[in-house]
């Protein structure tokens, strides 16, 4: 079975496979992300891709029973993890942060309310100084690399990947929120 470390390098491979990442035609939330989210996950057409972009990795990289209906909605799959659902647990803040982690945002800075939760992005590493680089789709229109601190940070989401590695994890179903 393979170890955490190698689960999460092989998870940020397949996202650095893909940097640079942009929209066709820009500015249109469509790209071979949002296509094939809407094929193998949910039919929800185009829209924000930043979860899109977490739950393609994780698939790709090999847990394709992790996030499934429904998960392109960042508050959900936080709410998720509230709940410990899909090998998952949710952290406040960036305390304890790693690379692997799910790092959600909040533009408007209330950083305590999930419901405000806009933006999530893959945390690649954590610098001495507290700031970190995140892999995060739909960011300025791409999949890129960003040099955060922990300034709009609500939290994050920390995997269990031993048993990601070795379960089937099935989610409740959930209302999907389309976007168009």
């Amino acid at each position: 079975m393979a170890t955490e470390k190698e689960l999460v390098r092989k998870l940020l491979k397949t996202l650095r496979s893909k940097l640079g990442t942009g929209e066709t035609p820009p500015g249109s939330n469509h790209n071979f992300i949002t296509v094939w989210y809407n094929k193998n996950v949910d039919k929800i057409g185009n829209g924000a891709w930043c979860q899109m972009t977490a739950t393609w990795s994780m698939w790709i990289s090999g847990f394709k029973k992790l996030m499934s209906v429904g998960r392109a909605y960042t508050i959900y799959a936080v709410e998720d993890a509230q709940k410990k659902l899909d090998g998952s647990s949710w952290h406040w803040g960036t305390k304890g942060m790693k690379a692997g982690d799910h790092v959600y945002y909040d533009w408007t800075g209330k950083k305590r309310n999930i419901q405000t939760i806009d933006h999530v992005g893959t945390v690649e590493r954590i610098m001495d100084d507290g700031t970190f680089y995140a892999l995060e789709g739909n960011s300025s229109d791409k999949l890129q690399r960003t040099h955060r601190d922990s300034k709009y940070v609500v939290g994050y989401i920390r995997r269990d990947w031993a048993s990601m590695a070795t379960k089937t994890i099935n989610h409740p179903k959930v209302p999907t929120k389309k976007i168009v």
